[in-house]
Formats: C-alpha cells, structure tokens, sequence
C-alpha cells in the first residue's frame, strides 16, 4: 500500500514539474500577419489610384474649361446663365466614380447644387428642373 501511495505521489510531482496540460500551442502570427500586409497594402494602392483618376480628373475639367451637362437649371428651372461656374458633382453610383458639370442660372441655386449635390444631378442630366418636394395629400 505504501508503494502504490509512494507511485501517486511521484507521478503527481513528475507531471506538476513537467507542466503537462499547461502547454498550449499558439499559430505562428507571421502568416497572419503577412496576409494581412498585403491586403492593406492593396487596399492602400486602389485608394491611391483612385485619388489620382480624380485629381486628374479635376485638373482636366479646370483646364479645359468644360462647359455644362445641361441648359436648364435643375434648380430654377431657368435659362443657366454662363457667366457663372458650373458645379462640379461626382456620381458615385457607376464605377468608376463620374464627375458632371452642373449649369445654375444664379448664386442661390449654385447653393443650393452644392448643398444637395444627388438631388440636382439626374435633373441637370436630363437638362430639366428637379421634383419639389411634395407631401401626399396636399
């Protein structure tokens, strides 16, 4: 009987200072890691690469001077008066990102484009005024 106490004994001490369950085996992070290196890298270039579609983008339409999608103020519904800038607007909808040119016939609707850019583009792009706002019933 003392033997087998003895055993126990023994074994408990031999796991205990072996650290037998205490083990744990953790993945190496250096894949983990390089995966996700290169995804944020890529990530990185494609917001670059847009940045710079728009930039030159933006510097073709300051250059050229290009005029107006449209002839009718989305806004008014006037005539657009040429003495003043049209608007630019980027359409985010299609891929890539599109950038027009809104004509307005005076500063308030210029305003008015550049508060509420989404609201007036399909108008100017139909060259017609856009839909008031309307409630049902009135």
């Amino acid at each position: 009987m003392r033997a087998v106490v003895t055993c126990l004994i023994s074994s408990a001490l031999v796991l205990s200072m072996s650290g037998c369950g205490k083990t744990k085996t953790t993945p190496k992070p250096t894949v983990n890691q390089a995966a996700t290196e290169k995804i944020t890298a890529a990530i990185a270039e494609q917001q670059v690469a847009e940045e710079q579609v728009r930039a030159e983008r933006r510097i073709t339409q300051e250059a050229s001077k290009l005029a107006s999608v449209n002839s009718i103020c989305p806004v008014t519904g006037g005539f657009v008066d040429p003495t003043i800038s049209p608007i630019p607007v980027e359409i985010l909808i299609v891929q890539p990102a599109e950038t027009i040119l809104v004509g307005v016939a005076n500063a308030s609707a210029a305003d008015a484009v550049r508060r509420d850019p989404g609201r007036y583009a399909a108008a100017a792009q139909s060259n017609k005024q856009a839909r008031a706002y309307t409630s049902v019933g009135r």
